[in-house]
């Protein structure tokens, strides 16, 4: 708002009243943080402090019309998810050697990333009884305090049964216990911030010039389903997406990666 405000003085001066300004004086500004090569994003959220801001002052009867309201917000362009590929996966994976409880830890918890696509708190809230040793699934407690149930195959279960046996937690009696299942190095709940810095030190020589977060692993997961034939809404229930449109964003990956392999396999493209 100070920005908005040094540029109304500078247009009318030191008399500035609120009434001088309208949709025009507003349009000026916009033409400003333009010619400043600012993001349509950060324009956009100036844009809604006006409009909240000139909202506010005709509620309290200081102006009639709200100049901002009919502004439009200039659209922002969606970036696709970075992703890694099935072969640097295998490699960040394969590439730990099992030689420490704590080596161990970590393979598990990038296998239960990769196979599940569970988001990195979903990850950390994980406890032993969320664990279905016999369906080979997992609970977990998405956004909104939704419970959805999750397919880990044999995979996950071999990573989780080799890890709970190094740290000597593989026994029957533990499985209904609202205990973690991953714990840090003082035997409590891991944190968010460990699991982040695992799966950065793990990934750190696997993709050049990416910096490899839980998330990348999650996105990871659902582009590849989907470019072996997994179906949009069954991909849409394992992420625990509210809503479809938030899943099709992957489509756009696998329609880009399909552009891509046909510009380089075919002769004439």
């Amino acid at each position: 708002m100070n920005q908005f405000f040094s540029f109304c003085k500078e247009k009318f001066g030191d008399n500035l009243s609120i009434d001088d300004i309208d949709r025009n004086t507003i349009r000026g500004y916009i033409y400003l943080l333009s010619s400043k090569r600012l993001s349509n994003r950060s324009i956009s959220r100036k844009i809604s402090c006006l409009r909240v801001f000139f909202r506010f002052l005709v509620k309290e009867n200081m102006i009639d019309i709200n100049p901002a309201a009919t502004i439009g917000i200039p659209k922002i362009k969606k970036t696709l998810p970075e992703v890694l590929s099935v072969e640097q996966i295998n490699k960040g994976i394969d590439e730990i050697e099992e030689t420490t409880p704590v080596d161990i830890r970590d393979k598990s918890i990038l296998e239960l990333f990769y196979i599940s696509g569970i988001r990195l708190r979903e990850l950390v809230n994980l406890n032993l009884m969320d664990i279905n040793f016999f369906n080979k699934t997992i609970k977990v407690m998405g956004k909104g305090s939704k419970e959805r149930i999750i397919p880990v195959g044999n995979t996950g279960l071999k990573a989780i049964k080799k890890y709970l046996s190094a740290t000597g937690r593989y026994n029957p009696g533990n499985f209904y216990k609202k205990e973690p299942l991953f714990k840090g190095r003082t035997g409590k709940r891991i944190s968010v911030r460990t699991v982040q810095r695992v799966v950065e030190k793990r990934f750190a020589n696997i993709a050049e010039k990416l910096k490899v977060h839980p998330h990348i692993l999650r996105h990871s997961f659902a582009t590849h389903l989907l470019e072996r034939g997994a179906d949009l809404k069954t991909v849409k229930e394992l992420l625990g997406h509210e809503n479809l449109s938030t899943t099709q964003i992957y489509t756009h990956i696998t329609s880009e990666q399909m552009k891509k392999v046909y510009k380089q396999a075919h002769p004439r493209a």
